[in-house]
């Protein structure tokens, strides 16, 4: 092999390494922009959260316990009296963990 020979394939190799290597900065901003996206989402669905009225549910649910558990013992019962508002704030908290928590993780 000739010394041209030799630079013209070392010079293949470089470019090859070149392309890979800008292919995988662009998969790099490309998931670090999907990040972002989602902790912009995530703080937003945590907000909302926040500004549910957490100390509302928390009487309510304090007072249907307190109205079940005098009149019965029976926990099925007590269960079946959750409302709606608080299954409606469980499902948020679920999905924000999941944001947070779970779907980055797809993205490492």
């Amino acid at each position: 092999m000739t010394t041209e020979e030799r630079i013209a394939s070392i010079s293949k190799q470089v470019d090859e390494v070149k392309s890979i290597t800008a292919g995988n900065i662009d998969k790099v901003i490309e998931r670090e922009m999907q990040i972002e996206k989602l902790e912009e989402k995530s703080k937003l669905l945590s907000q909302k959260i926040q500004n549910f009225k957490k100390i509302e549910i928390k009487e309510e649910i304090d007072e249907e316990i307190l109205s079940e558990s005098e009149s019965t013992n029976d926990p099925e019962k007590i269960r079946k009296k959750i409302p709606p508002k608080v299954i409606i704030f469980i499902v948020l908290l679920v999905i924000l963990i999941l944001l947070t928590v779970i779907l980055p993780l797809v993205f490492i």
